[in-house]
């Protein structure tokens, strides 16, 4: 998992570079805030979709009229949940989202996006009835996904997107159970300028 992060900044700052000294783009700044849908899925799980939020920044790396290259940071509550109103059992997990996004401009106000996404792992807790208890050595400390959206925006700046993310591999480290985080993501963004 090191070699990826690794990988993954190394990708991020070329990106930056070559931007700059090419003079090839006009780089922008953003801000988004949205909720998560968030459940975990796989053959070993069945789990209920919960609401979290997430909220963040992006710069803009715009190529042309109909490409662009989006680096964000973002701060993402994600889990999940099972079982009865009176017997409710849920998982809260926090993470440092790094997706790098390929946005295709299909006309002025519609565009769609993909990449990959880094996950590092901020904290995790299990609940039941009144008891929460820290579980975070139990997850893996990173993982790494893929991320398809599509949104709308406006010449003010101002939009709306959508975005599933699928994490690769198992979220879990040294359990019984193989999962990972399926999360759809529906939120307003600004960009400052580099509209």
């Amino acid at each position: 998992m090191k070699k990826i992060l690794i990988a993954f900044s190394v990708l991020m700052i070329a990106v930056t570079v070559n931007a700059q000294k090419k003079k090839c783009c006009s780089i922008g700044l953003g801000f988004k805030a949205g909720t998560n849908f968030a459940k975990y899925v796989g053959h070993d799980v069945s789990t209920q979709t919960v609401l979290k939020p997430y909220i963040g920044t992006s710069v803009n790396f715009k190529f042309s009229d109909k490409f662009l290259v989006k680096q964000e940071i973002l701060f993402s509550s994600e889990g999940s949940q099972s079982g009865t109103d009176a017997d409710k059992e849920r998982f809260t997990t926090a993470y440092l989202a790094l997706p790098l996004m390929l946005q295709l401009n299909i006309s002025k106000s519609i565009f769609l996006e993909t990449g990959p996404q880094v996950n590092i792992l901020i904290k995790a807790e299990h609940h039941m009835a009144d008891l929460t208890t820290d579980i975070k050595d139990t997850y893996q400390p990173a993982t790494i996904g893929w991320d398809l959206g599509i949104g709308a925006k406006l010449k003010s700046g101002f939009g709306l997107n959508a975005r599933y993310a699928a994490a690769f591999g198992n979220i879990f480290k040294d359990q019984p159970i193989s999962a990972h985080s399926s999360v759809i993501s529906i939120g307003f963004f600004y960009n400052l300028w580099n509209k």
